[in-house]
């Protein structure tokens, strides 16, 4: 799933850290930078990444990709 966030990169990493600490994810891989940042988690039979970054428009945008192991 892709789409747009009127956040900014920064706020929407908050956003997403916080969600997958919340619904008990185990992240092992983080990377916070202005223009890009991410989250790489595991859980019970699942993997998910989150990746926002920033585009020409002011807005974020937020890909986020579940795999079923």
């Amino acid at each position: 799933v892709v789409f747009f966030s009127s956040k900014a990169v920064s706020d929407n990493y908050v956003v997403y850290k916080d969600f997958l600490s919340e619904q008990n994810w185990m992240v092992l891989n983080t990377h916070e930078g202005e223009e890009v940042s991410s989250l790489y988690a595991v859980k019970e039979d699942a993997i998910i990444n989150v990746t926002i970054g920033s585009n020409i428009d002011a807005q974020s945008e937020v890909s986020i990709s579940v795999l079923k192991k």
